[in-house]
């Protein structure tokens, strides 16, 4: 189980927040919302990570990340899966929306798993610890 108190949330998950915000307002800054396939995976996209880095923020749980690096991955393949490779700002902007969303994806995940190591790993210390001085006093 994760740490809520010390974890990558404490700063992760507001910028997944604003790389949701990206997607939703790129097809509109960007200047391709009239191409309808990239705009419903632009908005759908934004909307699921805003959903997961809400989720995020309230209770962090590793099943959000892995389901923030199936959205990456699916941004950086929906250029071809979805036919709108042909228009640049939309190709790119999904590439590398997606590049940046798996790798803030990684880090959570990576911070958090280096934590719970760590703290399992000063438990079993302390444990060790615990149980020498216990035979050091008989």
């Amino acid at each position: 189980m994760f740490n809520s108190d010390i974890s990558a949330e404490n700063w992760l998950d507001p910028i997944e927040l604003l790389m949701a915000t990206w997607l939703l307002a790129s097809p509109f800054v960007l200047g391709f919302f009239d191409v309808t396939s990239a705009s419903i995976v632009m908005i759908a996209t934004g909307c699921a990570v805003f959903l997961t880095a809400q989720l995020g923020l309230s209770n962090h749980l590793p099943w959000e990340e892995w389901i923030n690096m199936l959205i990456a991955a699916l941004l950086v393949a929906s250029p071809w899966l979805f036919g709108f490779a042909g228009v640049m700002a939309a190709t790119v902007n999904a590439v590398v929306s997606g590049i940046v969303l798996g790798i803030l994806a990684l880090a959570a995940l990576w911070i958090d798993y280096s934590y719970q190591d760590a703290q399992q790993l000063a438990a079993e210390s302390s444990h060790r610890h615990d149980t020498h001085a216990k035979h050091a006093h008989r």
